[in-house]
């Protein structure tokens, strides 16, 4: 902010020349009063404000998390709206309000491909999120992609998707997130079609697979 001569204070021959240089140079003398006198002055209460801003920001875990590539390979397709799609939509919908990096992702073939235009209007279906909120592709290569993360119910009879996902996440450093719903279709299998439930059996194993 100026208004001042740095010197170094702990030499008594370095107080006793600025002192002399000041007296001696009036010009450098009223630039400096000037700016004192036009300096802000902070109260403790501002300055406190001030560090605890700087923390919050520090902290705030949208700074260090990066780019979070978000599974929508069924619910960007799907017609519905079921208990597990809406978790698919508001959790999404929730991060990216917050700004959270969101880039959506169909697994496709063993690989991750940006979501189209299609299956992000049909995630902004059903009060889900806005289509302009998600990130634009970023390479699994980049630095900056952190997670990988599946809200969705993976039912995959034929494929290995887990597996499969595990080994993208290793291989590209991602750390993995995964929503686990629950254990009903297998437990209470006697209330389903056998097809659902030994669906549902394999999806907890190949999801047990993937920690």
């Amino acid at each position: 902010h100026g208004g001042c001569l740095t010197i170094d204070v702990n030499n008594k021959k370095s107080i006793a020349k600025a002192i002399t240089f000041l007296i001696e140079n009036k010009p450098l003398r009223k630039k400096l009063s000037l700016e004192a006198q036009s300096s802000s002055i902070q109260s403790w209460e501002s300055y406190s404000k001030e560090i605890m801003g700087y923390h919050r920001v520090k902290n705030d875990p949208r700074q260090t998390l990066g780019f979070v590539y978000y599974d929508i390979s069924h619910t960007g397709l799907y017609k519905s709206n079921s208990g597990i799609q809406r978790v698919v939509r508001q959790v999404a919908k929730s991060l990216l309000n917050q700004e959270y990096k969101l880039v959506p992702v169909d697994f496709k073939d063993g690989n991750l491909q940006y979501a189209t235009k299609k299956q992000l209007q049909n995630m902004a279906r059903f009060n889900g999120p806005d289509s302009s909120l998600w990130i634009e592709w970023q390479a699994p290569s980049s630095d900056d992609v952190k997670w990988y993360f599946t809200a969705e119910l993976n039912h995959d009879p034929e494929g290995d998707y887990y597996k499969t996902r595990k080994l993208l996440c290793k291989a590209h450093n991602l750390k993995s997130a995964i929503i686990f719903y629950d254990t009903i279709p297998w437990h209470l299998r006697s209330s389903y079609p056998p097809n659902f439930s030994a669906g549902h059996k394999k999806y907890l194993y190949d999801l047990s697979l993937s920690l």
